[in-house]
């Protein structure tokens, strides 16, 4: 019997599990936005795709903790293709180095699960995720602190990526917490939290019309209880159908009770104010320490009986309340023994309580080794049995295998067109394999043809699930890495194009997890679109390395072969190494032959890595051959060399040190970044970041393929970071984008005169005042090129055929409106003003979320390439850390 299908997004792979195939692998990449056609002179209408979502690997101390919180629901009005509703599941990805969160949905279009980033940088715990009936979502949070948030999605669609506006609906509470939240069948929308943790203050925001939109929210002016000493996970919260329409209720508890209170009023704006809720019943002797409720009510039916499940000290007990929407029904509920599941460790971190097929369904952690599953008929929901303490596990994790008390809650609910029960929560750190450790964990009820007959035949809602007859399905939700890492951030992107304007690129996946140097399993990556729309496929290789590759670089020759160069921190022997890879095939799809550059340093560099390398061609008579240029760090000899590789003999030519840098680069770094034409030139560009007088951009140049270089000048004398050179192909002159951190700017410098003599600070102008962007949004990151993200500050600069440069830069928050990744072109005799390229890139572009070391909200990392049909693409490490490309012109 078809019972679910499962799509794991794990890089290029999207894995499916249904119970007649196993898992498959079908090789795809989601596009973020359709295709549309837009001008490379303006970027109108870009588009993005995601290229690598990175794979998860091994363990590392630097891997995200993902789905510490999450919340599953059903999408409204999905079609019934294969047997079910679409799910949607809403998660936190927590950077375990640097605390900061990231809040991700997850949403079944049909065909495939799609992911976007909703917001960056804030704390997200206690999360709930509701739907509205016109299938737009809703997703409320604490940030663990003072504030409750809202994030609402400007399209209900499927089809294309939604923009998230994130704001805050409270912010007078203190150690916000327990959040849930309900919607009635006529799009009211209820949210209710516990305001602290000392004396558990229980407030609620209840929106009465267009509940998509923030400004629907009222903060309530009073607290609906203000004696619960319990810092709760979970409240149960539902409407209550009456005569004229809903009445809001909410169940939460204390140290020694726990409270149904319901706010009877005919006009449900007025509960809004705490005084018009009243206590509907107190379940007294429901035992101490509260922490979790939930409530279920059939909000279709007028006055129906509300089901609660209450976690106490010995176990998870249920009661009735018989008649919600009557006013003098303040009747005693049944008084209930721990029927659902005895024992004091099950529930008492987060529990779920559903209804489908006739049953009650409940599950919930055993302490942090095991999730626990149990159910019982409507009709013998507070007076029966439930399942026995032997209740089946839908897994056992281990000893710490789920997180502690506070800091983790799963969710769950029942689609009963599937006839399944569908529930997630996050492993700890503690986890192995490699895709569940750290990671969200989808588990659905399943029965695989053949499998565990006749017991297995009976896993259906309507059935009694015991520890011999149900069959759980684990798998890991969210198998993307991280392509940047947490910590001490380094530019990990080349891009490069065909001589027909196929662009491509060379990069690192860090999702190995680990910051520490060596980053021992990071996989050095080479990606080519293989189409000529920005909706292309793009093939994806691993270049086979010895151990831990940063820094890359990348050109193709006059055949179109890539040729790859990166900086290895090597394991054991062979010491810190320079290689170069060619592969026989344009797409990577043929043999990396790989050589190593003539130089090794015995001893690491000082961090951040600033070793870097560049990749450039000498064309002669036709014929490219490759000149491979390496940024070093040792004791001596610091500076930039290069080496120009003999592709008939196999050897090296012309090495030689083409700039000399002088002092120290702690907590510095350095960029480097080299450019060529068809007409035999090269040129380099160095900027050292190092808080020393040394500071500044120096450059040399070659018209003969590295055989002679003139002598390296000091061109910019400043904190340039993110440095990128370019050659004028209008003019054969180089030019220059960077970011002066401290003082908040992008810049632009152009040489004005024949390349040899760009060696002089004296033949450099700038455009206009020289100033792109004057308030670009880097306030976020310390200055001095702070060693934990001196490589997020890249610029990418590219020519159109006729010389019109077009520059792109990640734009954090620095009190402005647009904190994405933006670009500006030249417009009359200065640069046009700033304008959005990649949007929603912390997800909240009306109140932005501060740039931060590990906030992977935004885009970071930008390099660009203008081909010769005029297209340019901007290759980066976009919103949720994975990698994007925005193309303009195809």
């Amino acid at each position: 019997m078809f019972r679910y299908l499962i799509y794991i997004i794990a890089g290029l792979t999207i894995a499916s599990c249904d119970s007649d195939k196993g898992v498959s692998g079908l090789a795809t990449t989601p596009s973020v936005t359709p295709p549309t056609t837009s001008t490379a002179a303006t970027c109108s209408d870009p588009e993005t795709r995601v290229i690598d979502y990175g794979t998860r690997r091994t363990a590392g101390a630097a891997l995200n903790v993902r789905g510490a919180y999450s919340a599953i629901r059903l999408i409204p009005g999905t079609g019934t293709t294969y047997g079910m509703n679409y799910p949607a599941v809403v998660y936190n990805e927590t950077n375990t180095t640097a605390g900061v969160t990231t809040l991700k949905y997850m949403y079944w279009n049909g065909s495939e699960y799609k992911i976007e980033t909703v917001v960056g940088g804030l704390t997200t715990t206690f999360i709930e995720l509701v739907f509205l009936s016109t299938g737009k979502p809703l997703i409320f949070w604490g940030n663990g602190a003072t504030a409750l948030y809202m994030a609402t999605r400007s399209t209900a669609s499927l089809t294309s990526e939604g923009t998230w506006t994130v704001g805050t609906i409270d912010t007078s509470s203190t150690a916000l917490r327990a959040v849930n939240a309900s919607v009635s069948p006529e799009d009211h929308v209820l949210v209710s939290f516990v305001t602290n943790t000392a004396s558990s203050n229980i407030k609620a925001a209840v929106c009465v019309s267009d509940c998509d939109q923030l400004a629907s929210y009222t903060p309530m002016s009073s607290q609906i209880d203000a004696s619960s000493g319990t810092a709760m996970n979970s409240m149960g919260v539902g409407w209550c159908k009456h005569s004229a329409g809903y009445y809001p209720m909410v169940l939460f508890g204390d140290a020694a009770n726990t409270t149904l209170s319901i706010c009877r009023n005919s006009s449900l704006s007025n509960c809004r104010n705490g005084a018009n809720w009243l206590t509907a019943v107190t379940l007294t002797g429901s035992g101490t320490n509260s922490l979790n409720q939930a409530l279920y009510a059939d909000s279709s039916t007028v006055d129906s009986t509300v089901y609660m499940a209450i976690k106490n000290a010995t176990g998870i007990r249920p009661y009735l309340y018989t008649s919600c929407a009557t006013n003098a029904g303040v009747t005693a509920a049944n008084p209930g023994t721990d029927y659902v599941v005895s024992g004091a460790t099950i529930g008492n971190i987060w529990f779920n309580l559903d209804y489908g097929g006739g049953r009650f369904h409940v599950v919930a952690n055993d302490a942090q080794i095991a999730v626990r599953y149990t159910n019982q008929t409507e009709a013998n929901f507070a007076s029966g049995a439930w399942a026995t303490t032997s209740a089946p596990h839908v897994e056992t994790t281990g000893a710490a295998g789920l997180a502690a008390v506070g800091l983790t809650r799963g969710g769950m609910v029942v689609d009963t067109l599937a006839d399944q029960v569908l529930l997630t929560y996050g492993r700890t750190l503690a986890v192995t394999p490699t895709q569940t450790f750290a990671n969200l964990v989808l588990a659905y009820n399943d029965c695989p043809s053949g499998a565990g007959a006749p017991a297995c035949a009976t896993t259906t809602l309507d059935s009694v699930a015991n520890s011999t007859g149900m069959i759980w399905g684990n798998a890991p939700l969210d198998n993307t890495g991280q392509m940047q890492r947490n910590i001490l951030q380094n530019q990990n992107i080349a891009v490069a194009a065909t001589s027909s304007g196929r662009p491509a690129t060379a990069y690192v996946d860090y999702s190995v997890g680990i910051s520490a140097e060596p980053v021992t399993g990071a996989l050095l990556k080479y990606a080519y679109r293989d189409g000529t729309t920005a909706d292309s496929q793009w093939k994806v290789f691993v270049i086979p390395t010895n151990s831990a590759p940063q820094g890359p670089g990348l050109a193709f020759d006059h055949q179109n072969r890539p040729w790859v160069s990166w900086y290895e921190t090597a394991v054991g022997t062979g010491g810190f190494r320079y290689y170069m890879a060619s592969n026989s095939q344009t797409d990577g799809s043929g043999q990396w032959t790989i050589y190593a550059y003539p130089l090794s340093d015995a001893a690491a560099p000082t961090l951040p890595v600033v070793n870097m390398t560049a990749m450039a061609m000498y064309y002669s008579g036709g014929v490219a051959k490759p000149v491979m240029i390496v940024l070093r760090n040792p004791a001596a000899s610091k500076g930039v060399h290069a080496a120009r590789f003999n592709t008939t003999t196999g050897t090296w030519e012309e090495q030689k040190q083409i700039i000399s840098l002088a002092g120290t680069t702690t907590p510095g770094g350095a960029f480097l970044s080299t450019d060529f034409d068809t007409s035999g030139n090269i040129t380099v560009a160095v900027a050292t970041c190092s808080p020393t007088t040394s500071r500044c951009v120096r450059t040399t140049s070659s018209a003969n393929g590295g055989t002679t270089w003139e002598t390296a000048g000091q061109i910019y004398s400043g904190d340039a970071e993110g440095l990128n050179m370019k050659l004028n192909p209008s003019n054969a002159r180089p030019a220059i984008s960077f970011f002066v951190r401290a003082s908040n700017v992008v810049q632009y410098l152009y040489c004005n005169t024949a390349l040899v003599s760009c060696t002089s600070s004296s033949n450099w102008a700038a455009i206009g005042t020289g100033y792109i962007d004057l308030l670009a949004g880097v306030s976020g990151l310390v200055d001095n090129g702070a060693a934990a993200n001196t490589g997020l500050l890249s610029t990418g600069l590219s020519f159109s055929s006729s010389g019109t440069p077009l520059v792109v830069w990640p734009r954090g928050s620095s009190g402005i409106s647009n904190a994405n990744l933006m670009y500006s072109t030249i417009s009359g005799s200065t640069f046009a003003s700033p304008t959005t390229l990649r949007t929603n890139g912390v997800g909240n572009v009306s109140t932005p979320v501060a740039a931060n070391a590990g906030n992977f909200g935004l885009s970071w990392n930008p390099v660009s390439v203008q081909t010769s049909t005029g297209s340019v693409h901007t290759v980066y490490n976009g919103p949720g850390n994975f990698l994007e490309v925005t193309s303009c012109g195809n």
